[in-house]
C-alpha cells in the first residue's frame, strides 16, 4: 500500500505505520476475534482521513452488500435531518397531524389488553423527536422480524397499538417506529426514504449498491431492511465525523448532526444513533453490523459480522483493542512502506468464515447413491410447508443438487462434497432469517456425508450478502433409504436457531406418510430434542408438556404474559431483551435452562 492513495470509492488508503499506528495491534485485533469465537465478516478502520486496514472474510467480499438490520436506523435518521432542513416537518410535527385520518375518535381512558390503562390523548401528542429517541410512549418494543409477515398497514398497527406512557418519558426501544418516522417522510415528501435520499445522500457519497426493502404503502421499513457496502456503512460514520460535511460539500446540517449524536432525554441514545459514554457513537444492528465513531480520535470502525443476539462479544473485543490502537499512535514515529506492510496485507488478504473440509475417506456405496440419487422424497405435513426434496447425485461429488419443493415452488441449492462452490438460491426459511425473505441471495455450499454408516447428509449454505448461515442435514433410514429426515438449523437468529424436523418419504403404491417407521423416527427425534430459552422457539417450549411444566414451575408469571403467544415463534431471550417490565433474573434464567437442558435424553441407536 502507498503512503497515500485515493481509491475509486472516494477515500485515501494509507499504511498503519506511516501514520503512526500500529498494524501489530490491528492484527491482534483480528487473531482475538478468531480466539474467542467472534464470526467477523467485514472491518474497515479510518483513522486520520484514511482507511488504514480493512478485512473481508471469504465468501464475504467488498463489492458484496451486506444486511445491516437495525444500522438501517441510523441511515434512516440522516432521511429525518434533512426533511426537517427542507422545511416538510419538525421536531415538535405530531403523529397525528401527519396521519388526521388513520387517528381513532377521541375517546376517555382504555384497557391495552396486557393489564396496563392507557390515554388515547397520549398518542395525539407523539412527535417526531419522540420517534426519533424511542421515547413513544409504548411500554415494549416491536423487532422489525415480528412485522415482516404483516401484509396490512403497518402504520394503522403502529396507531392501534397503546401508548401506556406520556410520550418523552420512557424509553422502548423499538423498529416500530422507526418505520413511522419512515413513514412520516414518504407523506410529507411524496418520496420512499431510500428515493429521498438518492442525490441527497447515497448520490453524493459514491454510494451505488444499496437496496432498501419496501413495505406496505410504499412505505421503507425504517428501522431495518437497507443491505449496502461495508465502505458505504463506513462513509455513513465519516461524513457524521466531519459533521455533516464530504468532500468540501455540505451535506448534513452541522446542528443536526451535533444533536443526533449527542445523548437524549436522559438516556444513551440520541437521534437513531446508541450513545457511548466515553464521548463515541455507533450505529448498530442486529448481529454485529456496527459503525463506531470516536470523535475525540478521529476514527471509525465499519464491522458486518454473525454474533449471537445477546452476546456481548464483540463489544468487548473492539473496546479490548480499538480504542487503545487509537490512544496509541504515535506521530513521531511514522514510516514507509516496508515489509511490515506487505506482512500485515498479506494477512488481511486471506482471512476465511468458512475452511475447506477435506473431502473424507468413506462415502455411501455407489448402490445407495443410486437408491436416493433423483428419488422424491414426500413430506408429511409440517411448519414449512415442505412439500418434498429431492437429491441429485449423479454428478457428485463435484456437483450435487438439493431440491426443495415447497408452496412458492422449486428451490434449488448447489453444493460439492468437501469444497465450497458459489451458486445463487431461492431456497429460504423466514423463520431462521429473523424473518427476512429474499427473491435470490448469493450463496456458497458444501456437503458431506457422515455417521457411521454415512447414513447422513450435511450441507452447509452460507449467504454471505447476510448474516446467516444454514446447516441442513437429511439423515436416511438404513434399512433401504426410503425414509428420510431433513433438518434446517442456522448460525444466528432471534428466532428458534433450528426447525422442526421433516419426515418424508419415497412414496410407492400403497404407503401413506403416517406409516409406523416414519411415527416411531418422530418418536427418536422428539426424544433427542435439546431445549433452551436461547435455541428453542416459544411455541416448541409450550407445545411440548415437559418443557411447558418446567416454565410453569420456574416462571408461572410468563404463562400468564398476553404477548407470549403473539411471540411463539421468537426465542424466549429475544421475547425478554425486548420487554421493558417482567424481566426474568440472571439466576431464574440459569434455573430456567438448567431444568430444560434436562430434559433432554440420551440418543437412540
Amino acid at each position: 500500500m502507498a503512503a497515500s492513495e485515493l481509491q475509486e470509492d472516494g477515500l485515501t488508503r494509507s499504511s498503519p505505520e506511516s501514520l503512526g499506528y500500529s498494524s501489530s495491534a490491528i492484527l491482534g485485533f483480528v487473531d482475538d476475534a478468531a480466539a474467542s469465537g467472534v464470526e467477523l465478516h467485514s472491518f474497515m478502520l479510518y483513522a486520520s482521513n484514511a482507511v488504514i486496514a480493512e478485512a473481508w472474510w471469504w465468501p464475504y467480499q467488498r463489492n458484496l452488500p451486506h444486511v445491516m438490520h437495525s444500522a438501517t436506523k441510523s441511515f434512516l435518521a440522516v432521511a429525518v435531518g434533512l426533511a426537517i432542513e427542507q422545511g416538510y416537518f419538525s421536531l415538535d410535527t405530531t403523529v397525528a397531524s401527519v396521519f388526521p385520518e388513520r387517528m381513532p375518535p377521541a375517546t376517555g381512558d382504555g384497557d391495552a389488553g396486557d393489564g396496563y390503562m392507557y390515554s388515547p390523548s397520549f398518542l395525539d401528542q407523539m412527535t417526531v423527536e419522540d420517534l426519533l429517541t424511542q421515547t413513544s410512549g409504548h411500554d415494549h418494543g416491536e423487532s422489525g422480524g415480528s412485522w415482516r409477515s404483516i401484509e396490512s398497514s403497518w402504520i394503522d398497527k403502529f396507531i392501534s397499538t397503546p401508548v401506556v406512557h406520556r410520550p418523552g418519558t420512557f424509553f422502548a426501544y423499538s423498529s416500530a417506529t422507526s418505520f413511522m418516522l419512515s413513514a412520516i417522510v414518504t407523506r410529507t415528501t411524496g418520496l420512499s426514504v431510500a428515493d429521498y435520499l438518492e442525490p441527497r445522500f447515497f448520490r453524493p457519497l459514491g454510494i451505488r449498491l444499496a437496496h432498501w426493502d419496501m413495505g406496505p404503502e410504499g412505505v421503507n421499513p425504517g428501522g431495518n431492511g437497507l443491505s449496502c457496502l461495508t465502505v458505504d456503512l463506513l462513509k455513513l460514520g465519516v461524513l457524521h465525523l466531519q459533521r455533516g460535511v464530504w468532500k468540501g460539500k455540505r451535506i448534513l446540517p452541522e446542528k443536526w448532526v451535533q444533536e443526533a449524536t449527542k445523548a437524549q432525554r436522559g438516556n444513551l441514545y440520541g437521534y437513531q444513533w446508541w450513545i457511548g459514554e466515553d464521548g463515541s457513537y455507533k450505529a448498530r444492528g442486529m448481529f454485529g453490523q456496527l459503525c463506531i465513531v470516536w470523535p475525540d480520535s478521529d476514527a471509525v470502525l465499519a464491522v458486518t459480522a454473525a454474533v449471537s443476539r445477546r452476546a456481548a462479544a464483540l463489544d468487548e473485543l473492539i473496546d479490548k483493542h480499538i480504542p487503545g490502537l487509537l490512544a496509541s499512535r504515535n506521530k513521531d514515529a511514522v514510516c514507509s512502506q516496508g515489509p511490515l506492510d506487505h506482512h500485515f496485507a498479506s494477512r488481511l488478504a486471506g482471512l476465511q468464515v468458512v475452511a475447506e473440509l477435506p473431502l473424507g475417506a468413506e462415502t455411501p456405496s455407489q448402490e445407495v447413491i443410486h437408491a436416493i440419487s433423483k428419488e422424491r422424497y414426500v413430506a408429511a405435513p409440517n411448519e414449512d410447508g415442505v412439500l418434498a426434496f429431492a437429491l441429485d447425485l449423479s454428478s457428485a461429488p463435484q456437483q450435487c443438487i438439493l431440491r426443495i419443493d415447497n408452496r412458492a415452488g422449486a428451490h434449488h441449492i448447489s453444493f460439492s462434497i468437501g469444497t465450497w462452490i458459489e451458486s445463487y438460491t431461492t431456497s429460504q426459511v423466514a423463520s431462521l432469517h429473523h424473518g427476512y425473505t429474499w427473491p435470490q441471495l448469493r450463496s456458497v455450499a458444501r456437503g458431506r456425508w457422515m455417521g457411521a454408516t454415512m447414513e447422513c447428509l450435511e450441507v452447509v449454505l452460507q449467504l454471505p450478502e447476510t448474516a446467516f448461515r444454514d446447516t441442513i442435514l437429511i439423515t436416511f433410514s438404513q434399512s433401504d433409504w426410503s425414509i428420510a429426515k431433513l433438518q434446517r438449523s442456522v448460525n444466528v437468529n432471534s428466532f428458534s436457531s433450528r426447525r422442526p424436523p421433516i419426515f418424508a418419504t419415497i412414496l410407492r403404491k400403497g404407503d401413506e406418510l403416517s406409516s409406523p417407521e416414519l411415527v416411531a423416527l418422530a418418536e427418536k427425534d422428539r426424544a433427542t430434542t435439546t431445549f433452551s430459552t436461547s435455541e428453542t422457539s416459544i411455541g416448541e417450549l409450550l407445545s411440548y408438556q415437559p418443557a411447558r411444566d418446567v416454565l410453569e414451575a420456574v416462571v408461572p408469571e410468563l404463562l400468564s404474559h398476553p404477548r407470549l403467544q403473539e411471540a411463539r415463534d421468537y426465542s424466549l431471550d429475544m421475547v425478554l431483551s425486548q420487554a421493558s417490565k417482567r424481566r426474568i433474573d440472571s439466576k431464574t434464567m440459569v434455573e430456567l435452562n438448567r431444568r430444560l437442558a434436562a430434559l433432554t435424553v440420551p440418543a437412540i441407536r
